[in-house]
């Protein structure tokens, strides 16, 4: 089976069991769908099997860092359905930036949850110094948490579908200090939203004026 390419293969993983991965070890699988609601089944498939695959997507919930070994090949890990700590959501960027390649992360129906005062205190300093720039961050559906994580993280890329929180948006926007490419997705032009002075290139997109601005800010 190993010898086999299997390069074509999307792998969907709805129960966990190890002896069925133990038969997948080495395989050159793509994609694997990987439903885990604890840290057992991902730590399994991420540090033992499947080392050729470029795609994983998650579900469950995720409080703790994130402390699993990634294969080198990654290109695209979708969070799908359920929530993370923000302490969770920046160990992994930060686990991604280490791959030395451009990785996106997409935050489906994902709730980030907030920061834990005392956590918080402990990885700042990480957090200031963290380059993130191969790291780009994809978001389906807004939330609260994500907004209060966002600053902490020093992203270069924000790609954000469905906002709710247009007002969390725009207070948030400001203290991006390392933002470079935006494209956002809003209802109406009814928000004022200041830029960082680090951004590059701007698109957004008014769906109910059928409104379309993009820009490319030249140093």
């Amino acid at each position: 089976m190993v010898s086999c390419d299997m390069s074509n293969i999307e792998l969907r993983v709805l129960t966990f069991h190890k002896e069925r991965f133990e038969m997948l070890r080495g395989t050159s699988i793509r994609s694997v769908q990987l439903q885990a609601f604890d840290d057992v089944s991902l730590t399994f498939v991420t540090q033992n099997t499947l080392p050729a695959f470029t795609e994983i997507r998650l579900q469950g919930t995720y409080l703790t860092d994130f402390n699993h070994t990634l294969p080198p090949t990654l290109q695209l890990i979708i969070l799908q359905e359920g929530s993370c700590s923000s302490d969770w959501l920046y160990s992994l960027m930060l686990k991604l930036s280490t791959l030395n390649h451009a990785v996106r992360v997409y935050l489906a129906e994902y709730v980030v949850l907030q920061r834990r005062e005392a956590i918080e205190k402990d990885h700042e300093p990480l957090m200031r110094g963290a380059d993130l720039s191969s790291v780009k961050l994809e978001v389906f559906k807004d939330c609260p948490g994500l907004y209060k994580t966002l600053p902490t993280m020093h992203i270069t890329s924000l790609n954000m579908t469905k906002i709710e929180h247009t007002d969390l948006l725009s207070q948030t926007l400001p203290r991006l200090t390392h933002l470079q490419q935006l494209r956002i997705c809003l209802n109406k032009y009814d928000t004022e939203m200041k830029l960082p002075e680090c951004i590059k290139y701007v698109f957004i997109i008014y769906k109910k004026s059928v409104t379309i601005i993009t820009a490319t800010i030249c140093e």
